[in-house]
């Protein structure tokens, strides 16, 4: 999962690496496993705690951990999933935009040129007919 350079957005506006995060979860996760060590620990003979029964306690108090982290990581992928969903869809409206900008104004620039020329045809029409 590391190194995939995705980003998601966070309040405020700022970009967080999805690294950065999933680095953050995982000492905080080891972090929680150490401290339910030392609980554990503290309040047991450590004659009494075997390596199984250890791992049996910190499996059970850590599994809803594991799974919140599970479906964080599927938050993360499925925001990066629209965000770069969102950016090439920006990125397509954003050359539409432009497209239709150039066109306005060829248009524009069309509309003026033809009002000029029935101005000049209009002022050919008035002096003929002053003449005649």
């Amino acid at each position: 999962m590391l190194g995939t350079g995705q980003r998601w957005e966070q309040d405020g506006g700022r970009f967080i690496s999805s690294d950065v995060l999933l680095i953050f979860l995982s000492l905080t996760y080891m972090f929680l496993v150490f401290f339910v060590v030392y609980l554990l620990l503290s309040n047991m003979q450590t004659d009494e705690l075997t390596v199984e029964v250890l791992r049996s306690i910190l499996d059970e108090k850590l599994a809803p951990l594991k799974t919140e982290i599970a479906e964080l990581r599927q938050f993360i992928d499925c925001a990066n999933k629209k965000y770069d969903e969102v950016m090439t869809k920006l990125k397509e409206q954003e050359t539409l935009n432009k497209t239709i900008t150039k066109e306005n104004q060829f248009l524009k620039s069309t509309v003026n040129a033809l009002d000029s020329h029935v101005k000049k045809l209009q002022i050919l029409c008035n002096d003929m007919e002053q003449y005649s």
